[in-house]
């Protein structure tokens, strides 16, 4: 999912984004409307702001975003606790 958050951007990516906050738990909803604007963040357009968000969700989740941004590798991602 954050290969496709990583690589996509859109209205996929809006969804996917919010539906990793409310797996691990930050959001109480799996499109929590309190976090609208930092989802939304995730559309086309300035690709600077874009990619901060990226970075700021995968901290907020565990992850580091250079393993989703950079491979290439169609490897199932494991959202288990390492």
């Amino acid at each position: 999912m954050l290969r496709r958050v990583a690589r996509d951007p859109g209205t996929t990516a809006v969804h996917l984004i919010a539906l990793l906050y409310y797996i691990f738990g930050i959001t109480k909803q799996a499109f929590d409307w309190e976090y609208r604007p930092f989802f939304l963040r995730f559309i086309p357009g300035d690709d600077s702001d874009r990619r901060a968000a990226f970075a700021q969700a995968c901290q907020r989740i565990g992850r580091e975003p250079a393993a989703y941004e950079n491979s290439d590798s169609p490897q199932r991602e494991d959202l288990r606790d390492e």
